[in-house]
């Protein structure tokens, strides 16, 4: 895995992320609490089936499967300007993840199709976006009011985390360790991820093998 760090952006595998914000006062939510002040969604939820057609014109339909140990879904549009800066964060996730049985399924409800896909590609997406439209019967069925709306999903379908975003080092790493705990982040990005992270963020293991560990 090759890493280039600069000033304000970090390269991984030939994907660029852009500078971490620092946001110390995120939490995830708890077991049994709303995501995003949408009732039909709480952490430790089996989600609703999930199905439709993609961008690309294929059906789509999340199925639970031990083959991928997470899938994170997230409800976007290009309208929403802190959906399109989520992009090169997804990308890395998925460039790190994407081989150790992660996947992200992409659910848009631009109210278009043409302006969906104009930006998958100028953000160089790599994973599926099921196409909802503006209103559409995801987004209703699921009571979505806030973009982004991300969710990690265990090999059963249900919820393990629930967040608006991933661009503080501390969403991204934790996300990271639920999606593969045995994953042993290489100490360019391990450094990348844990300078603007709180200390109780890591165990005294992480720091000294190169790993991001879980929160108790």
């Amino acid at each position: 895995m090759e890493i280039i760090k600069s000033q304000h952006r970090m390269t991984i595998d030939g994907v660029s992320i852009p500078e971490f914000d620092d946001n110390p006062e995120f939490r995830f939510p708890v077991e049994g609490e709303s995501i995003n002040d949408c009732p039909s969604l709480k952490i430790g939820q089996e989600i609703p089936l999930l199905t439709g057609m993609t961008l690309e014109g294929k059906q789509l339909a999340l199925e639970h499967s031990t083959k991928h140990k997470a899938t994170l879904v997230i409800f976007w549009c290009s309208d929403c300007s802190a959906c399109t800066g989520e992009m090169p964060y997804l990308n890395a996730l998925h460039t790190v993840h994407g081989k150790h049985g992660f996947r992200i399924v992409g659910v848009n409800m631009d109210l278009r199709k043409a302006r969906a896909l104009k930006t998958v590609k100028r953000y160089e997406v790599g994973w599926p976006s099921i196409f909802d439209g503006e209103d559409g019967p995801i987004g209703e069925q699921w009571n979505i009011s806030v973009f982004p709306t991300m969710l990690l999903l265990d090999t059963e379908g249900k919820i393990l985390m629930g967040t608006d975003g991933l661009r503080s080092p501390t969403r991204f790493s934790l996300i990271g360790d639920q999606i593969d705990k045995s994953y042993v982040y290489p100490d360019g990005l391990r450094c990348a991820l844990l300078r603007l992270c709180p200390p109780d963020h890591t165990r005294d293991s992480a720091q000294s093998s190169g790993g991001i560990t879980s929160v108790d």
